[in-house]
């Protein structure tokens, strides 16, 4: 066991690689997004709920001729095709500038997106952006240096986004008296009726469930520092909830967002225990 986890610590070592694993889960997170945009397309439509006509409204700027363009009709079709193209481009093995190139049009599709539908977004759509456009730079760079700092961002701004939700839940009394699961389960848009049932037959599972929520996401900015046996345990508990999640409540963009993190948290602990003990033998 300890064998194969060094192995494992060993491969996510190289920043480069490391990088291209992150890239790679969020590039699933993608297209996962734009497929189910595309089976939505309806939605964008003239006749749509986010046609062009309603949502350039709330745009905060006059949109040029070019963008209106590319936000409706056909010319929306045609961005998210691309995009799906360039998303699955990512996955394969490539140079350098081949990969730039694939991200280059997910991060600007990306910021498209985010004008396009100003409703409809949800936090793994936000940690895409967070993830592509400072990979976008690293790789543009092409220095270690570069994507060692990026890898170091992108495990921050996981770790901030686990932390943020978690101290939010604990300020909940819904989160607190343990009611806000089972009242989840019990939606339409994100519910589970076997779930909700299930929650709502005890008490003291309904309360579990919501403080295990809330432990897990206060602490989890923590977990750097918890070595690398208690990292991984962490994030094998993270990835138990994404997967509970997809599976519950529908949420597949999340579980690879986020999982997209995981690769930067163990290279950005790998780092700082490998600078703190060469630090302390200098000290020695």
């Amino acid at each position: 066991m300890s064998t194969s986890l060094a192995g494992f610590r060993v491969v996510l070592a190289s920043p480069d690689f490391t990088l291209r694993v992150v890239v790679g889960l969020c590039a699933v997170s993608v297209i996962i997004r734009t497929l189910e945009l595309l089976a939505r397309a309806s939605l964008f439509g003239p006749q749509g709920s986010l046609s062009w006509k309603l949502v350039q409204e709330l745009c905060p700027f006059e949109c040029p001729p070019w963008f209106t363009a590319l936000c409706d009709g056909r010319g929306l079709l045609a961005v998210l095709i691309v995009r799906l193209a360039a998303s699955a481009g990512l996955l394969v093995p490539a140079r350098p500038f081949l990969l730039l190139a694939c991200l280059t049009i997910v991060a600007l599709s990306s910021l498209m997106l985010n004008l396009r539908m100003p409703v409809g977004q949800d936090g793994s759509d936000q940690m895409n952006v967070l993830i592509v456009l400072p990979a976008w730079l690293a790789i543009l760079c092409g220095q270690d240096l570069a994507k060692i700092a990026v890898l170091m961002f992108i495990a921050g701004q996981g770790s901030l986004a686990y932390a943020t939700s978690g101290v939010a839940k604990l300020g909940s009394p819904l989160w607190r008296s343990g009611e806000a699961i089972p009242q989840i389960m019990s939606t339409l848009a994100y519910g589970n009726g076997l779930a909700a049932r299930a929650l709502c037959s005890s008490l003291a599972l309904r309360r579990t469930a919501c403080w295990s929520v809330i432990l897990f996401e206060t602490c989890f900015s923590f977990s750097v520092l918890a070595g690398p046996h208690g990292l991984l345990g962490v994030l094998a508990v993270g990835l138990l909830f994404h997967v509970s999640c997809a599976i519950l409540m529908g949420l597949n963009c999340f579980l690879w967002s986020f999982l997209a993190t995981y690769p930067a948290l163990i290279f950005t602990s790998n780092y700082l225990f490998h600078l703190l003990h060469t630090i302390g033998k200098t000290g020695g």
